[in-house]
């Protein structure tokens, strides 16, 4: 357990760190004798990560998204909007897109737990990897990894979607650098190599 110790009488930000607390004490705080404690619950964590098993312990509260950027190093999903709106840090869970800087460690525990770092299969690009840089729909970048993630959902419910189909399921992943059209022209390549060249 973590305990962490806020002093609102010490001037200065000093952390001090040792095997049994973490003990912090902020600047600039309303002046007052009293000290807030407050209990940092730890929990181990047992999910599924790109087919591999994986066990962690984090805080209870922690997101997703950090859990796999900060502590195990998979920097494919991005922090964006902070608030679940723009799917720059999209991955799939159980199959499902969701967005990991909204999803909590709880929400994980014995789930599957894909990121566009485990999307490719034995050194080979999926096919929706090959079309966006075929298309070469990307500009910065960013986005490209929620992107991807999100039009993997779609084709495999839809195999055959149609251009509205696929601009009704991308709705909600932005791209600050305006690449939709390819990135739609993308997606429909995949389908087809997907669907057998059909």
């Amino acid at each position: 357990m973590k305990v962490r110790i806020i002093d609102a009488n010490h001037k200065h930000g000093v952390v001090i760190q040792d095997k049994q607390f973490f003990v912090r004490t902020t600047r600039n705080v309303r002046a007052s004798p009293v000290r807030k404690m407050e209990a940092v619950m730890k929990k181990n964590l047992s999910f599924t990560l790109n087919g591999a098993p994986r066990q962690l312990a984090v805080e209870e509260d922690r997101a997703l998204l950090w859990i796999l950027r900060a502590d195990l190093g998979l920097t494919g999903c991005k922090y964006g909007c902070g608030m679940g709106l723009c799917g720059a840090c999209t991955v799939l869970v159980n199959g499902e897109a969701v967005r990991s800087c909204v999803t909590l460690a709880d929400e994980v525990e014995g789930k599957e737990v894909v990121t566009i770092e485990g999307l490719a299969r034995n050194g080979n690009l999926h096919p929706l990897q090959k079309a966006f840089m075929e298309h070469d729909a990307l500009q910065c970048g960013y986005c490209t990894p929620g992107m991807i993630l999100t039009a993997y959902t779609l084709l495999m419910k839809n195999k055959k979607p149609s251009r509205e189909e696929i601009l009704n399921h991308m709705e909600n992943n932005l791209c600050r650098c305006g690449s939709h059209p390819r990135i739609v022209q993308a997606i429909q390549t995949a389908a087809v190599e997907m669907n057998g060249g059909k």
